[in-house]
This record gives structure tokens, C-alpha cells and sequence, in this order.
């Protein structure tokens, strides 16, 4: 469910370089391989909505005037040794009638350095976005809405990495990243995480026999809560049968799913498949074996063709409340379904399966994304191995966009999802909008939009249901 403004993410975002063309610098830029970028933008408007607090009840539902300024920055720079990215949304609104005011941050920073070129790394970076605080509430989709069910969700992280060759044919990578999780509201806990793994494979001389080692450790740190642990460690051989195709098998130990206190290495686990690579153009990899929570399958495929591409994934992999995140149309990805089963601060523990495809599509004139994705937690207990009742989720996203005149784009946005709760609640989240861009110039754009929310449920003794109805008028300047 894809819960980024339409209006901001349908405007081109155009970049005005820093290039540093004065006659006395530019060899020395060209020397050095230094590139910067700095693009400012703001966005100001008003806006209409006939349920500003998402009220279940038509005779609560409060229309309110929305006064709104939304400034933000990309900034990148390029270094022989050091990238830096940055981005950042103030999202700033008045509520006229109400008299309130409201302001969000959102922003998305990483420096990674090449300590040693080619072999050594070392990234830092962290992000601020806005997070539901209970699944089982109504949910806001997007910062204008007033709700009690949002809060800030604050992420930092560092991580070293290598890689190194061995000769021609063998290649060895590794990486330890350790996060932090906090959240604004009091009750809801933080969380460290922390990410180990490294690898060593022959996979660059792509003929003959194939091996390779691999070990994964995974730990997360709660502020009140038993952690959470969990290796993995497997060898794997195979062969390539032609140029493009591997055939492998791999065997190996993991932590004992149903020993959730003994993170040791004790249960079994195998896996077959093959994977495919070629170029760009095509990358695909399938396995199905047993694990310690059962059977397992895993697949992923990345095609790009002339008009576009498409990527499909499924994955089980056992993980805890910590490594999840609800994603409230973040900078970094606005495109990937929200996770509408997160409890921010939570501590139970369950085995993740997720299917998702997504078809991009893009024409002289036009384009055309759609996403797909069905979820599980399966074997769902809390940190001590208590027993919880699975829940699971499904939806769909349709992005479209057309360029109807020399000046001006429309685009079409839906989204929907289903979530089952442990409560026995299911719960039908729909978001519709359509948008009109017209550009007053090379940097301004001026957008009308319309949006539709809707939340509605099963469960007749607790009406959370709502229905929302937004129209923005919007201008956007570049600098």
C-alpha cells in the first residue's frame, strides 16, 4: 500500500547541478573526480479534507482548511573515496479551523568511504520517518491526517565491509552492521540490531565445479525484552552447466527455531537450486530445501526488457519484530508496500514469507507500475517461545502516468491491502488518487489532486472504519 503524497512524487524532480565551471576550478574538478549536486524545492498549497481525524461516524467527521508548506533537499557528493548522500522533507501544516499546527521530519543520510580501494568500506548514515503505533487501530495514510496512531521512528547505523580477490577465480566479502532503532513514543521499545555475515566462492571462473562458504549471524537487543539470536552457517557445491547457469547444493547448521533462548548452532538444514546471470538483462535464483521451522523455498528473478522490467522475490527467513519497519512513504523507497502488520517497540519472533512481483513499464508518453505482494507470519511467539496466532497480509499497488501536452502530466495512483490480525479482525485498506500537473515554467509546477482513503473491518464491536476525502492545490519551485 503506497502511502506517499501523489502530489510531490508526480512532479519531475530536476537537479540543479553544482559544477563548478568557473575556468580556474574546472581542471581541477576534472583532475580530482570531485562532483557535487544540490536541489532544493519547496512545495506550498492548500488543502480540503472532509475527515481530517479519521472519524468512523459521518456525524463526527470534521471537514478542515489545511495550510501547507513542504520544503526539502537532495544533496549528493562524489569523491574518489567517499560518497555522500542526502535527503530531507519538512512537511509543515496549520489547521485553520482547529487552530493547530503540525510539523514532520523526514530524512534519509549515508556517507560510505573506500578506506582501502576496492577492498576496504566503512558507511554510516541514519533516517527519520513517521511509523504507525498499533496495527490494530485505524491507520493514517500519509502525515496530513491528525491521528494518535503515528510516531517518529528513528534509525542509525554503522557498518564496516571488505571484499578481496584471491587470484583470478576466488573472492571473499564480509560485513558487520550494527543499527539503532528508537521510537517517539515512550511505551514503545528501541532496539538494537546487530548483522554479521561473510562469504568466500569461486563464482568468478564460471565454468567447471562451484563452491563456496558462507556463516550469517543476526542479534537483536531490546530495551526491556529477551533478545533475540540467531546463525547460520552452510557449504555449498555445484557446476555450471553452460555459461550462464549454475546448479548447486548446499548443507549446513542454524540456531534451533524452537529453542528460542539457545542460539547455538543445533538443527540441520540443505537446500537445492540454480541461479542464471545474464549481463543486465536477466538475473534469477531458486532454491527449496528443509530448515529448522521446515520446509523452505526461496526465488528471485530481475528481468529488464526494451519498454521496462520486472522483479519477482519470495523468501522465508525466521526474524523478529526489531528487523521490521512500516514504511509511511519514506524518502529512500516510496514505491515498496507498507508493512501494515509492524507493532513499533514489539518483541515477538516468527518466520517472514513474502511473495511480491512487480511489473515497470515506461512509453514515449506514458508509464505504467504495478506491485503485487501476499505475506505471512507463520509460528508467530513471543521472545520466550510463547505461542501467538499467525497473521498475515496481502495488496496491490497501480501507478499511471501520461504526458498530455507539452506542459502538462496526469497520473493515477490505487492502492490496495488486507491484513488479518491476531485479534480476528481483517482489516481492508484502500488509497485512490488522480493528479494534474501543469509546469508554469522550467522549475514551477502547479498540481491539483484529488485523494480517496478508505478503512474498513470486520469486527462489528470495535468500528474503526473511516472514509477520507482530500483536493490539494499545490505549486512546486526548483531552485
Amino acid at each position: 500500500m503506497d502511502t506517499t503524497d501523489t502530489s510531490r512524487a508526480a512532479v519531475p524532480r530536476r537537479r540543479a547541478r553544482i559544477t563548478f565551471a568557473l575556468a580556474g576550478l574546472a581542471p581541477l574538478v576534472a583532475s580530482t573526480g570531485f562532483s557535487a549536486e544540490f536541489v532544493p524545492e519547496v512545495t506550498i498549497g492548500i488543502t480540503h479534507t472532509d475527515n481530517v481525524a479519521l472519524a468512523s461516524d459521518d456525524e463526527d467527521a470534521q471537514s478542515e482548511k489545511i495550510y501547507r508548506i513542504e520544503p526539502s533537499f537532495h544533496l549528493s557528493h562524489e569523491a574518489p573515496r567517499i560518497t555522500t548522500n542526502v535527503d530531507y522533507l519538512l512537511q509543515a501544516y496549520r489547521y485553520h479551523d482547529l487552530g493547530e499546527n503540525e510539523v514532520f521530519h523526514q530524512y534519509d543520510a549515508s556517507i560510505r568511504a573506500a578506506l582501502i580501494p576496492d577492498n576496504l568500506f566503512m558507511e554510516i548514515g541514519g533516517s527519520r520517518s513517521q511509523s504507525i503505533t498499533d496495527p490494530e487501530q485505524n491507520i493514517p495514510q500519509g502525515n496530513l491526517p491528525i491521528s494518535s496512531n503515528r510516531q517518529n521512528r528513528d534509525d542509525y547505523y554503522a557498518a564496516p565491509s571488505f571484499q578481496y580477490a584471491f587470484g583470478r577465480n576466488v573472492v571473499a566479502a564480509g560485513e558487520y552492521r550494527h543499527s539503532w532503532v528508537e521510537y517517539g513514543e515512550a511505551d514503545a521499545q528501541g532496539s538494537q540490531n546487530q548483522d554479521a555475515d561473510f562469504s568466500i566462492d569461486n563464482y568468478r571462473k564460471e565454468r567447471g565445479l562451484t563452491w563456496a562458504l558462507r556463516y550469517d549471524w543476526q542479534r537483536t537487543e531490546y530495551d526491556l525484552e529477551i533478545p533475540w539470536e540467531y546463525q547460520r552457517a552452510t557449504a555449498e557445491l555445484g557446476f555450471w552447466a553452460g555459461t550462464n547457469t549454475r546448479l548447486f547444493a548446499a548443507a549446513g547448521k542454524e540456531s534451533a527455531w524452537d529453542m528460542p533462548l539457545d542460539p547455538k548452532m543445533e538443527d540441520d538444514l540443505w537446500e537445492v537450486g540454480f541461479a542464471r546471470q545474464i549481463g543486465q538483462r536477466l538475473s534469477a535464483e531458486f532454491a527449496g530445501g528443509e530448515r529448522s521451522f521446515g520446509s523452505s523455498w526461496r526465488g528471485n528473478l530481475e528481468l529488464q526488457f526494451n519498454r521496462g522490467s520486472t522483479a519477482f522475490s519470495y523468501t522465508e527467513t525466521p526474524t523478529t519484530e526489531g528487523r521490521t519497519r512500516y514504511r509511511q512513504g519514506t524518502l529512500d523507497e516510496p514505491e515498496v508496500p507498507d508493512d501494515f502488520l509492524n507493532q513499533p517497540g514489539g518483541t515477538e519472533r516468527f518466520i517472514s514469507k513474502r511473495l511480491q512481483w512487480s511489473l515497470d513499464l515506461e512509453f514515449r508518453r506514458s508509464g505504467l507500475s504495478v506491485t503485487l505482494f501476499d505475506a505471512e507470519r507463520t509460528d508467530r511467539t513471543e521472545a520466550d517461545g510463547t505461542p501467538l496466532v499467525d497473521e498475515s497480509q496481502r495488496g496491490a499497488i497501480l501507478r499511471a502516468t501520461w504526458r498530455v501536452g507539452a506542459r502538462t502530466d496526469l497520473g493515477i495512483r490505487g492502492g490496495w491491502a488486507e491484513r488479518e490480525l491476531q485479534d480476528g479482525d481483517t482489516r481492508d485498506t484502500i488509497r485512490a488518487s488522480i493528479d494534474a500537473n501543469y509546469r508554469l515554467g522550467n522549475k514551477t509546477t502547479l498540481t491539483l489532486e484529488y485523494i480517496y482513503t478508505e478503512e474498513t473491518g470486520e469486527n462489528l464491536v470495535t468500528n474503526r472504519d473511516y472514509v477520507a476525502n482530500i483536493v490539494s492545490l499545490l505549486l512546486t519551485r526548483t531552485f
